[in-house]
C-alpha cells in the first residue's frame, strides 16, 4: 500500500496536503492509484514550477478529480521562464477539464 493511501485512510477529509518531491518520478504509474486523494483537496500549490511534463500532467489528474478544489497556484521562480512559459503553461492548464467549476487557477513569480 503506498504511503499516500495509508494517509488517505487515516484522513478521509484531508483538505491540504503538502507534498515535495525532489527526484523525479513516475507519476502516471503513482498518481493514477491515488486519484481519489484529489476529491477533498482545496487548494494545490506547485512551487519552483517550470511548466515541466510531469508537474502538467499532475495538475491535469488533481483538476479532473478535485472536487472541492478552491485553488492551484503554479510558483515560478525563474524571472526568465516566468516571461517566456507562464502564459503558454496557463493556456493548456486552463484547457483541462474541471471537476470543480469555481477553481481558481493562478501563476504567480516569487522571490
Amino acid at each position: 500500500m503506498s504511503v499516500v493511501m495509508r494517509i488517505r485512510r487515516c484522513c478521509p477529509n484531508l483538505e491540504s496536503f503538502h507534498l515535495i518531491v525532489e527526484e523525479e518520478i513516475l507519476w502516471p504509474k503513482v498518481w493514477k492509484l491515488d486519484e481519489f486523494l484529489a476529491c477533498h483537496l482545496k487548494q494545490v500549490e506547485f512551487l519552483e514550477f517550470h511548466g515541466e511534463k510531469q508537474k502538467v500532467d499532475m495538475a491535469r489528474l488533481l483538476l479532473e478529480h478535485g472536487n472541492e478544489l478552491e485553488e492551484m497556484v503554479f510558483s515560478w521562480r525563474d524571472k526568465v521562464n516566468y516571461h517566456e512559459k507562464s502564459t503558454e503553461a496557463m493556456k493548456e492548464v486552463s484547457k483541462f477539464y474541471k471537476a470543480s467549476s469555481t477553481v481558481k487557477l493562478i501563476t504567480l513569480l516569487k522571490d
